[in-house]
């Protein structure tokens, strides 16, 4: 991954998409309130702070970069003016804030400010309250990604899949904990087992040879009596001859 840059803000997306139709910032930003969008003290929004941790997240989860608040080149929307919004639709282009992370080296730079981009960028066409990603890869080139941004829904839904994913989380971490538990626990009900397994060795190895012992004997027995009518044969021959 190169770089990614997105609309991470629905919120001041929709603020300039009502700039271009003709509406002031402060319009814009009023209506915005009034659909929940906004929030009374909307500076989270319009001042970028919002993108700006967005920015982090995925320059941390997708770089695997460290990088802090301090970090983040930010600008916020407050400064737009209707004429600027004028002078981009003049040279065919259009204003948005631009949450962006790239890699420059060894290193990974990050940003969020407004930027006026031409109209055949696939993010410059993307309007209202709208989120959108387009991510610069090395094999696959550019990937751009369009998806529901503000809106109480969609916050709502963002809010419940996190929580869903931290119960998993902690759920995992109880469920190794208590497996742990019980393999320390086995561990001395295995330890004595093998004990009283030891001790029972030699009696069953007893028991063995006392019954192998009669099928030896008996076995032994034939052997004996054959050597004692050799010898007694021989005994025999031995005494014709000397008569």
């Amino acid at each position: 991954m190169k770089e990614i840059r997105g609309i991470l803000n629905g919120t001041t997306n929709f603020i300039l998409s009502n700039m271009e139709a003709g509406k002031s910032y402060a319009e814009a930003l009023k209506e915005a309130q009034d659909l929940g969008f906004a929030e009374a003290v909307p500076d989270a929004d319009v001042e970028g702070y919002d993108a700006m941790a967005k920015v982090i997240i995925l320059a941390k989860a997708v770089m695997g970069a460290d990088i802090a608040v301090g970090d983040v080149d930010r600008t916020g929307i407050t400064k737009i003016t209707l004429g600027d919004i004028e002078a981009a639709k003049a040279e065919g282009k259009r204003w948005k804030l631009i949450g962006r992370v790239m890699r420059d080296g060894t290193s990974v730079r990050a940003s969020v400010r407004p930027e006026k981009l031409p109209i055949s960028d696939p993010l410059a066409g993307v309007m209202g309250a709208t989120n959108a990603a387009t991510f610069r890869t090395d094999l696959m080139g550019n990937v751009t990604i369009v998806g529901a941004g503000a809106g109480k829904i969609e916050t709502g839904y963002s809010v419940l899949a996190d929580l869903l994913l931290i119960h998993r989380f902690a759920a995992g971490k109880r469920a190794g904990a208590a497996a742990k538990k019980m393999g320390a626990a086995k561990k001395p009900v295995k330890r004595a087992a093998a004990k009283a397994k030891a001790k029972k060795a030699p009696r069953k190895a007893a028991r063995k040879a006392a019954k192998k012992a009669p099928k030896k004997a008996a076995g032994k027995a034939p052997k004996r009596a054959k050597k004692t009518a050799k010898r007694m044969k021989k005994t025999a021959r031995r005494r014709s001859r000397r008569a």
